[in-house]
């Protein structure tokens, strides 16, 4: 009797394997959804959402979070609405480590890569009074807005008041200070413009006879 090959067998083993740690933690990321669902009934989550370990939500002051169907959450995110509001869109992915703080609105919109450790904040500490500790004075607030399909490096930082178009790269460790034109890519501290990108029609326009 004939048994199948050794390498057949590791092959079949290890794609069981997969299969149920994929399981597993779809199991335990849907856990997680009904428990923070429990706890924050300001949060909306849509079908299909992620949500990595050590995940902290904090919803006060009648904020709201909405995150869009297929998107995912990477582990020890920090996503805080304090009055304000934030939205991400469908199909988005928010690496690990990323904070996202909304005193008046965050829009991220949909298919966007948030790399790793990325800090995303619509507020800072006034700087209007000498004699005052920053600590203490007022928090200035102003939304962002962060189109589809745009890709922020790892670690970088976007601040109040920025509108980042659709179709924009934000390279890693950049900090983004102004607004960040459509199918652009910037870089740096502050960012700036470093090329832009040719959208898809252009690549395919079809080429005259010779």
């Amino acid at each position: 009797m004939a048994y199948p090959p050794i390498p057949l067998i590791r092959a079949i083993l290890a794609k069981c394997a997969r299969q149920l740690v994929a399981r597993f933690n779809s199991l335990n990321s849907l856990t997680r959804q009904t428990w923070i669902l429990t706890r924050f009934p300001d949060l909306s989550i849509g079908v299909g959402v992620s949500i990595g370990p050590r995940v902290l939500f904090r919803i006060t002051d009648g904020a709201g979070i909405v995150i869009g169907s297929g998107s995912h959450v990477g582990r020890d995110t920090v996503l805080v609405a304090k009055r304000g509001s934030i939205c991400i869109g469908e199909n988005s992915f928010v690496g690990h480590g990323c904070t996202v703080v909304a005193n008046s609105t965050i829009q991220i919109g949909a298919d966007c890569l948030i790399g790793e450790f990325v800090t995303i904040r619509d507020q800072n500490h006034g700087i209007e009074y000498s004699d005052v500790p920053f600590s203490k004075q007022e928090m200035v607030s102003s939304p962002i807005s962060i189109g589809s399909n745009v890709w922020i490096g790892a670690k970088s930082t976007v601040i109040a008041g920025v509108t980042i178009g659709p179709n924009s790269v934000v390279a890693a460790n950049a900090v983004v200070t102004k607004d960040v034109p459509s199918w652009t890519v910037v870089g740096g501290v502050p960012g700036k413009v470093l090329r832009k990108i040719a959208p898809a029609c252009e690549n395919t326009q079809p080429r005259e006879a010779a």
